[in-house]
């Protein structure tokens, strides 16, 4: 994201912001319009695919980011959608994950073997149960996140952010030589 930024890729950049501190699936994410992000502390949408209302509260220095690309675009009406083509056009699906692909090259990205849109989502999942697990909290934050993202259980929460390939590999170093 910073790497972006620096980059003047300034809508990628909040791209993945979005998706990493939002948690949002790419169809609500591409819809977002700068009133939505610039309007307070949370914002409120209906998610796409569920129809469920949900409200995202913004981390407050990923405020201050949505702030220095908006103003680095030059952003003059503020119910635009944030992540318009040079054609004016809302980014496709494809698009986006096309330009994940490329950014996944640039920045020589490692860990994530199929790059796309919902990587990122995973992505914010992750890091919401790990910097839980650190505090003693990782089943409590497993039991928010299914509620986030709409999941019908803890089982599947664990699954999408792959848990079970995380204890199963930690378990190895558990191994005295």
């Amino acid at each position: 994201m910073n790497r972006l930024y620096n980059d003047g890729e300034y809508r990628w950049s909040l791209f993945i912001g979005c998706g990493i501190f939002c948690g949002l699936r790419v169809s609500d994410t591409r819809l977002l319009t700068w009133r939505q992000l610039l309007g307070g502390d949370s914002f409120t949408l209906i998610e796409k695919k569920t129809k469920k209302r949900r409200t995202i509260t913004i981390n407050k220095q990923f405020q201050k980011h949505i702030k220095d690309c908006h103003a680095a675009l030059g952003i003059i009406n503020d119910n635009e959608h944030c992540f318009l083509s040079r054609k004016h056009t809302i980014y496709s699906i494809q698009r986006i994950n096309k330009k994940l692909k490329i950014f996944k090259e640039r920045y020589s990205i490692e860990s994530a073997d199929n790059f796309t849109s919902h990587s990122l989502r995973k992505t914010f999942s992750y890091r919401i149960w790990s910097q839980a697990s650190k505090q003693g909290k990782g089943d409590l934050s497993l039991i928010l996140l299914q509620n986030m993202l709409g999941h019908d259980s803890c089982a599947t929460t664990r699954r999408y952010i792959g848990l079970r390939d995380t204890e199963i590999a930690d378990a190895y170093s558990l191994l005295q030589f």
